[in-house]
């Protein structure tokens, strides 16, 4: 891919931004009961240059009885990653993709939550944000794959506790990075079939695609 055409799809995503009200999120997640919940945010005209999330700032959001409201009073756009979390045998607390709830907060939008939660997943549907809902659909493709990498990244958790074979660890942990390949993979695929996408430059920053271009220039 191009650098021009790389600066083309973020003129795309940048177009639609527009100050006003405060915007919010409204959540209801059955299964979730009263939970706390982690949230990793940033601001992409801060961290459009990195690769990963490495300027993301956290906050936490409290559940009652599955719902939930989150609001963005700066109102500038964020992307947001609300994370419930999964107990380890060690006693540790973790989260995993499939326990995650991924939402683009523009400015003045109301988004809305519905879904469930399992033991090694969350399900869910998003109403208000054409980014949120794109990444949505393509999470739903996905998500057989990410509970399969949660449920993989358990068991190495107990066969660690439980001080199994190094080479036996291995195994899955090599299978675990298949997983995270195969899931950049339909990343890259989505990109190629949504270059009109408001979440494609996301997905491109997230690959580590726009990262390579900025290298080059």
């Amino acid at each position: 891919m191009n650098t021009i055409k790389t600066l083309f799809i973020l003129l795309i995503f940048w177009s639609n931004y527009t100050l006003g009200q405060e915007s919010m999120i409204k959540g209801n997640i059955k299964g979730l009961n009263n939970d706390t919940l982690l949230v990793k945010y940033l601001k992409p005209n801060e961290s459009f240059k990195y690769r990963k999330m490495i300027r993301s700032k956290t906050d936490t959001i409290y559940v009652k009885n599955g719902k939930f409201t989150y609001t963005n009073i700066d109102n500038e756009p964020i992307i947001l990653e609300i994370q419930s979390k999964v107990k380890k045998l060690d006693g540790g607390i973790t989260t995993r993709k499939s326990l995650e709830l991924f939402l683009y907060l523009q400015p003045n939008e109301k988004i809305k939550i519905k879904g469930h939660k399992e033991k090694t997943f969350i399900d869910y549907t998003v109403e208000g944000s054409e980014i949120s809902e794109d990444f949505n659909r393509l999470r739903k493709s996905k998500l057989p794959l990410l509970i399969e990498s949660t449920e993989l990244y358990l068991i190495r958790d107990t066969m660690r506790f439980k001080k199994v074979d190094k080479l036996e660890i291995e195994k899955v942990s090599k299978k675990i990075k298949e997983n995270w390949d195969l899931s950049l993979k339909m990343n890259s695929e989505f990109i190629d079939s949504n270059w009109d996408s408001h979440l494609t430059p996301y997905l491109l920053w997230y690959n580590g695609q726009l990262y390579k271009e900025h290298k080059k220039t």
